[in-house]
């Protein structure tokens, strides 16, 4: 039984990278402003990526939305972010959650805290998914990114640098 444990914690460290080699900007406190639209798409895409999760995962994920606008491998609007498509970025905006989403406080709260520069999450953090997602299987584009570009968990999801 001993060895089956220490196997099993040998096999985990194994597939999750415990440090990063990723280069760590320091994140300026940015403040944004956006329409009414972006504000209510924002609301929306965070109630579909990330309603169960806390204020600090919600926050990461619309970051990472802001740091792809912000980055030169992204549309420049927070619109073509999110519908950027081929492939898809944001699941929400192809099988219908999006328009059936229901945003809450908890969800304003994290925007809002975006919004106002509170989010310390690096300006290279442009990938999230859920930690379900298989990152073990080899040769595969998300064991790619999960070995080489990892950033950390926070929830259950997981968050990750650029482009390999």
């Amino acid at each position: 039984m001993v060895n089956d444990v220490v196997e099993e914690e040998t096999h985990n460290v194994s597939q999750t990278p415990q440090t990063t080699n990723i280069p760590q900007p320091t994140k300026q406190p940015q403040r944004y402003e956006v329409s009414k639209e972006e504000y209510n798409l924002l609301l929306d895409l965070v109630f579909c990526e990330g309603n169960t999760e806390s204020i600090e995962c919600q926050m990461s994920i619309l970051q990472v939305v802001f740091n792809r606008v912000e980055s030169d491998m992204f549309p420049n609007t927070i619109h073509d972010v999110v519908f950027q498509d081929n492939p898809t970025q944001f699941t929400p905006t192809v099988d219908g959650s999006l328009q059936r989403a229901k945003p809450n406080d908890k969800n304003k709260e994290a925007l809002d805290a975006v919004l106002k520069g509170d989010c310390e999450l690096p300006s290279n953090i442009l990938y999230f998914w859920a930690s379900w997602v298989d990152t073990t299987t080899p040769g595969t584009w998300f064991y790619k990114m999960h070995q080489q570009n990892f950033y950390t968990t926070i929830d259950h999801t997981n968050f990750y640098s650029g482009w390999l």
